[in-house]
């Protein structure tokens, strides 16, 4: 099965609840984990999707993150890892012993305050069990705790022309300006990791500053919509911004969570060479939309972006008489086969 698939839906699943309260649900695979493995996908997403809304639930502000590791890799097996780490309550020491006990809370008046039956944890710990993997945890109170998986998943290595590779994005300037210092270290590092040349900034104003530096000539934008900081800027204004600064347009991918509305978004759309995606998500997700927007069809114009369906769109990618790249938004997927195809 699809493991990034796996995880991906896991972590969508919790995404409206954590985004309603603030929280991030941030996803972390690295290029190196098998794409494909053997095993139950049922049951680990059964046990990732118990262990992200036990931390969900008892985080009030913060974030919550899915990291997976190879722990052990060779043709024949794998034994991987998978860390899920929030900003929460955490859990008081004289109640670990009980936490994989049935119908146990870790204090009384959790179940008042934040509902739940006591059955997440314990049920995720026997499916662990029966697939001959391990779970355990580390809490710190009132700092947060992280489960730690590990399952004995066996890579498949499939000689099929449908597997497509990595795009190639060696070379490109890329400009990543997103208020979460965590998540953006998680794209750099992924984008890094395949040869990309990645400018970081934490703040819209940040972002312009480092676009406007002449030693810089950017490929592509990535950026939050929402910018933190003091006199915090949107994502259109950066991108305005970095437009004055440089006298040209830059293919552009926002940033949205779940609870942002549709105004927003059609705002951003109308940014010509301009795309967005929903967190969470995976960074090959990313990776993959970039490489629309940096390579669009030659001959159609009309690209299906990879995001979550619920907000799936078409973005139309188009030339004007001097060649340069423009958009504009179709009607959207469910009325896609009436969209006629337009030649460049």
């Amino acid at each position: 099965f699809d493991l990034q698939k796996t995880i991906e839906s896991a972590c969508e699943a919790l995404a409206y609840t954590a985004h309603d309260t603030g929280l991030e649900i941030l996803c972390n695979v690295p290029a190196d984990i098998p794409p494909r493995i053997k095993g139950d996908p049922t049951r680990l997403s059964q046990i990732l999707l118990n262990l992200l809304s036990n931390s969900v639930k008892f985080t009030p502000r913060g974030e919550v993150e899915l990291d997976v590791f190879l722990l052990s890799d060779t043709l024949t097996s794998s034994r991987i890892g998978f860390s899920i780490r929030d900003t929460g309550i955490g859990i008081p020491d004289d109640k670990r012993q009980f936490i994989f006990d049935m119908f146990t809370q870790g204090d009384t008046s959790i179940t008042r305050k934040f509902g739940g039956t006591g059955l997440g944890l314990p049920i995720a710990m026997r499916l662990a069990q029966l697939m001959e993997g391990e779970l355990s945890f580390e809490s710190s109170l009132s700092r947060g705790t992280t489960f730690q998986l590990t399952l004995p998943l066996n890579p498949v290595y499939e000689q099929s022309t449908s597997t497509s590779p990595l795009p190639d994005i060696t070379g490109k300037c890329i400009l990543l300006a997103e208020p979460n210092d965590r998540f953006r270290t998680i794209l750099a590092s992924y984008l890094i990791s395949l040869g990309a040349i990645v400018h970081s900034a934490a703040t819209g104003h940040e972002a312009i500053s480092v676009a406007s530096q002449e030693t810089i000539s950017l490929d592509m934008l990535v950026l939050n919509e929402r910018q933190g900081g003091n006199g915090s800027l949107r994502g259109v204004d950066v991108v305005e911004g970095i437009r004055l600064k440089t006298g040209r347009e830059t293919p552009t991918i926002f940033l949205f969570l779940t609870t942002d509305g549709e105004r927003e978004k059609r705002q951003c759309m109308d940014i010509p060479s301009s795309t967005y995606l929903i967190k969470p998500f995976l960074p090959e997700r990313l990776l993959k939309v970039m490489d629309s927007l940096l390579h669009p069809p030659a001959e159609l114009d009309l690209i299906e972006r990879p995001i979550p369906a619920v907000f799936s769109r078409n973005l139309r990618i188009r030339r004007n008489a001097e060649g340069a790249l423009g958009r504009s938004p179709s009607v959207g997927r469910f009325f896609q086969d009436s969209i006629e195809k337009r030649h460049a």
